[in-house]
């Protein structure tokens, strides 16, 4: 078994996974995705192309996992439209000077908005509500960025309004002192 299969193992007994990685690689460390579901859940796991072949395609970032209850769908979008995007002033530390950012535009913003009104939940906000200070990426060019927590919030679990009440946590896991994207932990009760 290779070394990073054992170690998953051991740090997640309970967990099956479905892992997407550039082909070829990107640059190290660069890309992939990959998604943790309990072990029994009957799941089929997809890995999709969208004919973005220098992004999209080769670079390991779409997941489809489908179960006889719901489909979830992990997209980790390059900087770019409704996704990847810091929706309210509240998921950003510091609005003010970077509302004409990219992730942070009025366009983008009301991008992020128009998905929501089409049937989707930001599960984060539907059970911590208008929490501040809470942020799943910080700058690796900021040194002092992440032990300033001053990052965004654009990693997001979105559910449709009929799955939505059955989630039972939505949370941006500690990732320590390492900046870039925190990994996200969603809890569903079917």
């Amino acid at each position: 078994m290779p070394a990073h299969k054992s170690t998953l193992a051991a740090y997640f007994p309970d967990y099956d996974y479905a892992y997407v990685s550039s082909v070829p690689p990107a640059k190290k460390g660069y890309a992939g995705t990959i998604s943790f579901y309990k072990k029994g859940l009957a799941v089929q796991a997809d890995f999709p192309k969208i004919g973005a072949p220098d992004t999209m395609d080769s670079e390991g970032r779409i997941i489809a996992l489908e179960t006889d209850a719901f489909y979830f769908v992990q997209v980790y979008t390059p900087n770019c439209g409704d996704f990847n995007v810091a929706h309210t002033e509240i998921d950003l530390a510091n609005p003010d000077s970077n509302h004409f950012s990219a992730g942070f535009t009025d366009e983008e913003r009301a991008g992020f908005t128009a998905l929501l009104g089409r049937g989707f939940v930001d599960t984060f906000r539907q059970i911590h509500g208008d929490v501040k200070g809470a942020y799943s990426w910080w700058s690796q060019r900021i040194t002092t960025a992440k032990a300033n927590n001053a990052g965004w919030r654009i990693d997001y679990f979105l559910a449709s309004e009929r799955i939505a009440p059955k989630v039972s946590r939505s949370e941006i896991m500690d990732s320590g002192a390492r900046p870039d994207h925190a990994p996200l932990l969603m809890e569903i009760d079917l």
